[in-house]
């Protein structure tokens, strides 16, 4: 079932889809000469311009699953054909307003300068259209107040598209900032333990063992029940010492840092990408820099697909293999050949091996580009 499912501005779609059927309405049924009144020939390929137009917009303003780039041209070429069709067939002023639609499209696909440019041209065309079946004077008007109309709604997407980045930045950047706080605080609270132990076994370690000393000192006087007692002593002595090792032992243990929650607001705030993380609810880190190396590369992977992929998914897989940490990431994008291993895959391959991990990508066949990671997990 087909669901509409905006990927763009909801109230700008409903506009749109507004102004196309006040435009069919009035060139359906009450223009000079209405499609009603046309020869079937005639009134079919209009009617299929006017469906091929609406069938365009509706394609562009809903959220693709793959191939994303090459349907939104597809699309937008959709909406410049049946606009050409309609003028083709029956010469309307009405057709430049679709014009206008469409050329407030044109930069998320392309830049400001060449939507201008393709919004001139087409302009042009369907003037010219209008100038070869119809000369009238006043055409370098009508081009000019078409072509400010145009521009000025490529103008106000050029300025939409760079606020939602600005805010996909901020939103990534204080992801980005939490991740890096739950690391900070883990590396702290490991040299605070660090440093309990340390002065724990500095002092009352040593003081328990000058403690034994004595006591064994005392054993070789004379005295059985002096013996007795002096044995029990060094005896519970001993165990104390072995319970303040063992405590020792338990808080030079590094902390667990929760991967779910460290990359939960990461994989959050990715525009424009369907992200499935899987990972198991209670895998623990325990080593701070195995938590950011994780972090950087789930990081790098998103980037990546985002930058070189036509991808629209995203799967990254963590997960626990007896002594090694794994990731495995895929995409459902196109891949070029051959890879190349850019500077953001070079820093994580050698954080990898700084780890004595091991790092693998390639295109995975019949899929996208895939990623596999693995660190030893302490």
């Amino acid at each position: 079932m087909f669901k509409f499912q905006w990927k763009r501005t909801d109230h700008l779609v409903f506009v749109g889809i507004g102004t196309w059927l006040l435009i069919a309405y009035l060139s359906v049924f009450v223009d000079r000469r209405a499609v009603i009144d046309m020869p079937w020939p005639q009134a079919l390929g209009y009617s299929l311009g006017l469906l091929g137009f609406i069938t365009g917009f509706l394609r562009y303003t809903q959220p693709f699953t793959f191939n994303e780039g090459q349907l939104e041209r597809f699309a937008l070429a959709l909406q410049w054909v049946s606009i050409l069709l309609m003028q083709l067939i029956e010469v309307r002023s009405l057709h430049l307003i679709y014009v206008i639609i469409w050329a407030s499209q044109l930069p998320h696909v392309t830049s400001m300068v060449r939507s201008l440019l393709a919004t001139a041209l087409t302009l042009v065309l369907l003037i010219g259209i209008d100038q070869w079946q119809h000369s009238d004077q006043s055409w370098i008007w009508e081009l000019a107040m078409y072509f400010l109309f145009s521009s000025f709604g490529i103008l106000l997407s050029v300025h939409a598209l760079e606020a939602e980045k600005a805010r996909d930045k901020l939103a990534e950047k204080n992801a980005e900032l939490q991740a890096t706080q739950q690391l900070l605080a883990a590396n702290a609270k490991e040299h605070e333990r660090l440093r309990i132990a340390r002065d724990l076994h500095d002092s009352m370690g040593h003081h328990l063992t000058s403690l034994a000393l004595q006591l064994e000192l005392a054993s070789h006087q004379q005295g059985e029940a002096l013996q007795n007692t002096i044995q029990k002593s060094r005896h519970l002595t001993k165990l104390l010492l072995a319970d303040v090792r063992a405590t020792v032992s338990d808080m030079r243990a590094l902390p667990s840092v929760n991967i779910r929650e460290l990359l939960q607001p990461i994989v959050a705030v990715v525009p424009r990408l369907k992200l499935k993380l899987d990972v198991e609810r209670e895998l623990l880190c325990h080593d701070a820099k195995t938590a950011e190396t994780i972090l950087r590369a789930t990081q790098e992977i998103i980037t990546n697909c985002l930058k070189h992929s036509d991808a629209s998914e995203l799967t990254i897989n963590i997960r626990q293999e007896q002594e090694n940490l794994i990731i495995d990431a895929i995409d459902n994008g196109q891949v070029q050949h051959p890879i190349a291993e850019g500077y953001g895959l070079k820093g994580l391959r050698e954080r990898v091996e700084a780890l004595s991990g091991t790092l693998r990508y390639g295109s995975a066949e019949n899929q996208g580009f895939f990623v596999h990671l693995s660190l030893p997990a302490s």
